[in-house]
């Protein structure tokens, strides 16, 4: 009952530590689009004549609103390949387990 209990609380550990580490990332990614977009405002808005590189080179559709940048987010999220969930890793494994059992039944057979 140890033991199961002890497997138990490591598979346990094992997806919470996969959930931080999701979250971790994507607070980075976050961050980082916030600050990107927090630079352009200020360059934008800049009356120093140094910082304004962005109107010298200024590109149509350049600065994007807050809804624009939401919605690229949930796209990202959308298309990210996130690595199989314990529960999938472990019924893969059981499969080939079973056609392995399969398997070694039908040559001893």
């Amino acid at each position: 009952m140890m033991s199961v209990t002890t497997i138990l609380l490591n598979i346990l550990i094992a997806q919470l530590s996969l959930t931080y580490e999701l979250v971790q990332e994507e607070s980075l990614n976050s961050f980082t689009a916030l600050r990107m977009q927090a630079v352009a405002v200020i360059e934008w808005q800049s009356r120093f004549k140094f910082w304004n590189l962005r109107k010298k080179y200024y590109v149509t559709g350049e600065l994007k609103t807050k809804e624009e940048i939401e919605e690229m987010m949930r796209e990202y999220r959308g298309c990210v390949n996130l690595a199989p969930t314990i529960p999938d890793e472990m019924g893969r494994i059981q499969d080939r387990f079973s056609t392995m059992k399969t398997n070694s039944k039908q040559h001893a057979g």
